[in-house]
C-alpha cells in the first residue's frame, strides 16, 4: 500500500470523479483510475462503484476513506513541522479583553521582514492556560479579577505554569450611545441590578464575576446574551442598550468604536493583567523581545 494510492483513493472522493481527480493532481484520469484499481485488488475488495457520473464509494470504501482521509491530515501535519524548523515560531495566546491583539499587531508589523511564523490564538482564560500545558503556545497573556487570583495560582501550579504581573487595572461596564449610563462618570455595583449584559462564555474566569461584593447582585441579573465572540461583543454594545462588565485595559480597543468605558466603583474589582509562561521553559528570544515591547506600551500608557 502506497500513500499515492491513499492520495488518489480521497481525492477522487471529494471531487467525485477520476475526471475531476486528475485535474486536482495533474495527472491523467488512466492513472488515477489504475491506481485505485490496484489499491482494490491488495486489499481484495472495491472501494468504488464506477458510474458513468462519477464515483460512489463502497460501504468498505468509506471505511478505508475515513483513515486514509487522516493519514493524509498527519501527513501534512509533519510537513509542516519540517516547515516551520526553517522558520522562527512565534505563537501567543491571549484572553478576550487583555488588548493584546492591537500590540501583537503592532509587534508583527515591525518584524514583518524576518522569517517568523507567527499564531496569535484568544479564548477564555481556561483556553489560554490549555494552550501553554499542551505546548500550542510560548507565552500567554490574561486578565484576572483580584478575588479570584488565589483560585487561579492553585490552577497554574497543577498545570506547571507561572503568572508574572505586568498592570493591575479595574473594572469598567462598557457601553454603547443607545445605553442610558453611556457618558456618565461612574456606576455602583447594585445599579447593575436593572441591566441587561452581554456575559462572555467564560463561566468561572469571567470578566463579570471581577465584583466580589457584588456576586449575589450579579446572579440576578438578566444574561441577555452569552458569546465567546468580541466582534459580536462590540457589534451588539454599538447597536443596542446591552452592556458588558470588563476591565480597563479593553477602554481603548472599546473607545475606537465609540463604546464609553464606566468604572465601576466596588471593592474587590481590581484587576491583575500578565503573562503566564510554562514553568520549566524560559521564553524564547522572540518571546522576550515581544515582552520588552509589551512592557514598554505599558509604561506610556
Amino acid at each position: 500500500m502506497q500513500l499515492k494510492q491513499l492520495q488518489f483513493f480521497v481525492v477522487s472522493v471529494d471531487m467525485g470523479s477520476f475526471k475531476a481527480a486528475s485535474e486536482v493532481l495533474y495527472t491523467s484520469q488512466p492513472h488515477i483510475s489504475k491506481t485505485i484499481k490496484a489499491l482494490e485488488e491488495e486489499l481484495d475488495f472495491p472501494l468504488l462503484n464506477r458510474k458513468a457520473k462519477g464515483v460512489v464509494m463502497t460501504e468498505e470504501g468509506r471505511k478505508v476513506y475515513e483513515y486514509a482521509a487522516g493519514i493524509l491530515r498527519n501527513m501534512e501535519m509533519i510537513g509542516m513541522v519540517q516547515e516551520e524548523k526553517r522558520s522562527d515560531h512565534f505563537a501567543v495566546s491571549a484572553s478576550f479583553g487583555t488588548g493584546l491583539s492591537r500590540l501583537y499587531t503592532e509587534f508583527y508589523a515591525r518584524n514583518l521582514e524576518k522569517n517568523i511564523r507567527f499564531q496569535y490564538l484568544e479564548g477564555t482564560v481556561e483556553a489560554v492556560m490549555q494552550d501553554l500545558h499542551k505546548h500550542r503556545s510560548g507565552m500567554g497573556f490574561v486578565s484576572i479579577a483580584q478575588n479570584q487570583y488565589f483560585a487561579f495560582q492553585d490552577i497554574l501550579r497543577y498545570k506547571r505554569l507561572s503568572f508574572h504581573l505586568l498592570k493591575k487595572t479595574h473594572s469598567c461596564l462598557f457601553v454603547g450611545p443607545s445605553h442610558p449610563l453611556y457618558g456618565e462618570e461612574k456606576v455602583n455595583a447594585p445599579q447593575l441590578k436593572s441591566m441587561k449584559l452581554i456575559v462572555p462564555k467564560e463561566e468561572f474566569f469571567s470578566s463579570s464575576r471581577h465584583l466580589k461584593s457584588s456576586m449575589d447582585v450579579f446572579e440576578r441579573i438578566p444574561k441577555t446574551l452569552v458569546t465567546d465572540s468580541g466582534d459580536l461583543i462590540i457589534q451588539m454594545l454599538k447597536s443596542t442598550a446591552l452592556a458588558y462588565v470588563g476591565n480597563y485595559q479593553m477602554k481603548e480597543r472599546f473607545s475606537r468604536e465609540g463604546i464609553h468605558a464606566v468604572p465601576i466603583l466596588s471593592d474587590g474589582s481590581e484587576v491583575y493583567f500578565g503573562y503566564v509562561q510554562r514553568m520549566r521553559d524560559g521564553l524564547s528570544p522572540l518571546g522576550e523581545e515581544f515582552l520588552r515591547f509589551i512592557k514598554k506600551k505599558l509604561s506610556v500608557q
